[in-house]
């Protein structure tokens, strides 16, 4: 029988006592839950990187001799012995279960209150540990990120925290992970931050600080004090080399965007290849031993390559066809459904990038530029910014792997340039690019971008509920007008009741200023009015805010671009994201219904059913309706029914129907509906 910490906390009036005080605190309760996730995360991690050993000392030192005979092709075997391995446990285990670990990690912070599926991470990180030590093209780092944030997320689960909680504790295991691995528990840190959490929260940083340290500790007990690298002293020879990072900067994010489309390009064929299970990871792992038998370097995570590489034991010709060879077997190894990350391919292609072009402009150039190693660092981080679109966390890494202050300005320049670039040329990373192609856009899901999901007919101040002047209105009445709404300006409706204008208090000053007191409104107001739509998200209102620099904004009718229907004030717009923002739950609905009339092209319609409508009485089944069209909800009065075959309409039902534009107006004539206004 299982006892979990919540239970025990709960049991006995010793410990009511305790556990009121401990979930209560708002310093010593997540301070430990920080330190206590961080030493579990660090003890999973010595574990991987402990099996990881053992794997590559089983397939290449104990295996491989055995295979000898077949020369050098004898290296595609191992590849494909582990990718089996892996397939045949995770299918046994997981089903069809696929990810690379990062994206879920984020979309469990954004879009499932920090919830994460525990087996899944913890089977498919591990089994990448086999994977890699086996040849495998991946790296290590995206599996322990993967272990942690789920360690993380079930703490949280377990002990019953709230949803801001558990999302702090995820990301504080991703943090310990990358701590671990690379001893840097700054960068894991700030990947964190950036990566999962996607924003600078101050009270999660401290946590996430915590965790990381803690699980610095236990990695340095177990793995050593030594960086993950072995670097060269590095120092800036020239200013002018800062021209030259630049272009290193662009180059990574040419090989950073490369890295992203092809390895979901190859996701995309191995997915639709018509093959049993098996066959798509065993091909890939084929591929890529077929290419490891001539250079032997693409082969696993790449960490030898790498300082290989930084201390000038790879040729410039092998470090040119590293870039390219890298980015093809990590997209054959990932795209076929193999366990890995893309952290450790990424630096090595970064780095072998940065070394051949060091390599080129030192033999060009030789008093200005420093030598190979030096651009072969900078690259792994600007490589990493372009791909990852952690910026900060990549300068971070570098820089505590070298611990040279010097390197900064270069790091800098590089990273910035391939993040900026990068991001023109491709918006998603390689972490979010998965979660778009199933639909999930994690900006939209934020709360800085929280006007995307409002409309300006929610927020606006209705025209019935609006005091309005008149063209013809002396300006002594419109003062009295605004002195009883207290409001700084209003609409100026002509004769037919159609927009004229806006008058503000500013317009009456001047006209009064200027001697006009005995003026109408319509002489005075402004005539050249922006005006904007119902259906116009707050986004879209905020921008002709900031463009006009006004305080308020007339909406009209898109059908009729002089009807008035409101007025949409600053003040509304704070008042509606006020509101919307407590209600999390609701936006992120409204988020799926955008997503889903976006890849359906249908919108959400209205209908009232009337006494005198010809489907009252009658079930929905017994409905002539387009096959195009839907039914989504019934509202009767303050219920709302499920919609079934067997579900009659009454008199006063509000139908929400799902079709196309075309078919409403039919839909109504039809069915006798009403529709009503959106």
């Amino acid at each position: 029988m299982r006892l979990k910490l919540s239970n025990l906390l709960k049991q006995g009036a010793p410990f009511r006592r305790w556990r009121t005080l401990y979930f209560s605190s708002r310093t010593v309760a997540p301070v430990l839950n920080a330190l206590l996730v961080g030493l579990l995360v660090g003890c999973a991690a010595v574990l991987f990187e402990k099996l990881l050993k053992f794997t590559q000392q089983l397939f290449f030192v104990q295996l491989r001799p055995w295979l000898v005979g077949l020369g050098r092709w004898n290296v595609i075997l191992l590849p494909i012995g582990g990718a089996l391995i892996c397939a045949l446990v995770s299918r046994a285990l997981l089903g069809d279960a696929k990810g690379h670990g990062v994206p879920e990690a984020m979309e469990a912070v954004a879009l499932h209150n920090g919830r994460m599926a525990t087996k899944p991470a913890l089977v498919r990180g591990f089994l990448s540990a086999i994977n890699i030590g086996s040849g495998g093209s991946a790296g290590p780092e995206g599996p322990i990120v993967q272990i942690g944030a789920a360690l993380g997320s079930l703490y949280g689960q377990r002990l019953g925290l709230s949803s801001d909680q558990r999302r702090n504790l995820l990301a504080c295991g991703a943090a310990a992970g990358i701590a671990v691995v690379f001893n840097a528990p700054v960068a894991g840190v700030f990947f964190a931050l950036e990566a999962i959490l996607m924003q600078l929260d101050s009270w999660a940083f401290a946590h996430i600080v915590l965790a990381a340290v803690a699980a610095s500790v236990v990695g340095q007990i177990f793995l050593g004090q030594s960086p993950a690298f072995l670097v060269p002293t590095y120092e800036l020879v020239s200013p002018v080399e800062l021209l030259l990072y630049v272009v290193l900067g662009g180059l990574a994010a040419l090989a950073g965007v490369a890295l992203i489309r092809l390895l979901y390009w190859m996701e995309a064929r191995f997915a639709a290849l018509r093959a049993p299970w098996l066959i798509k990871p065993l091909l890939g792992a084929l591929a890529v031993g077929l290419i490891g038998s001539v250079s032997p370097q693409v082969l696993g995570s790449g960490h030898e390559v790498i300082e290989s590489i930084l201390y000038l034991a790879v040729p410039w010709r092998m470090m040119v066809a590293l870039v390219v060879l890298k980015i093809l077997t990590t997209s054959l190894t990932l795209g076929s459904g193999s366990p890995g990350g893309v952290f450790a391919p990424a630096l090595v292609i970064g780095a072998a990038l940065g070394g051949s072009l060091g390599m080129l402009v030192h033999t060009l150039w030789p008093t200005v530029t420093a030598t190979a190693p030096a651009y072969a660092l900078v690259g792994m981080a600007a490589l990493l910014a372009a791909a990852v679109r952690a910026p900060i966390a990549a300068i971070l890494l570098v820089f505590e792997l070298t611990r040279n202050y010097t390197i900064i300005l270069p790091l800098m320049a590089a990273t910035v340039m391939a993040t900026v670039m990068a991001s023109l040329l491709e918006p998603e990373s390689i972490y979010t690019l998965a979660l778009r192609q199933h639909g999930i856009d994690l900006r939209a899901g934020r709360d800085f971008n929280v006007m995307r999901t409002l409309l300006v007919r929610e927020a606006m101040t209705p025209v019935d509920q609006l005091p309005v002047a008149r063209a013809d209105m002396p300006l002594y009445g419109v003062l009295r007008l605004l002195e009883d709404s207290h409001h700084h300006g209003l609409a100026v409706l002509g004769a037919t009741d159609h927009l004229y204008g806006i008058i503000t208090i500013a317009d009456l000053e001047r006209a009064l200023a200027a001697g006009k007191g005995e003026a109408t409104v319509g002489e005075i107001c402004t005539r050249s009015v922006r005006v904007i739509f119902p259906d116009e998200t707050l986004e879209d209102a905020m921008r002709h805010f900031a463009a006009l620099d006004v305080g308020r904004l007339p909406v009209v009718s898109r059908d009729d671009p002089h009807c008035l229907v409101g007025m949409l004030r600053r003040n509304d717009i704070i008042r509606a994201y006020a509101t919307t923002a407590f209600d999390v739950q609701a936006r992120r609905q409204r988020l799926e219904v955008q997503q889903w009339e976006v890849a359906t092209g249908a919108h959400l319609h209205r209908f009232s059913v009337t006494e005198s409508a010809a489907v009252v009485g009658h079930a929905l089944r017994d409905l002539a309706l387009p096959g195009t069209a839907l039914i989504v909800t019934v509202k009767r009065g303050e219920q709302t029914v499920i919609p079934r075959g067997d579900t009659v309409l009454l008199a006063g039902d509000e139908l929400i129907v799902l079709a196309n534009g075309t078919e409403v107006q039919h839909l109504a004539e039809q069915l006798q509906l009403q529709l009503q206004p959106q």
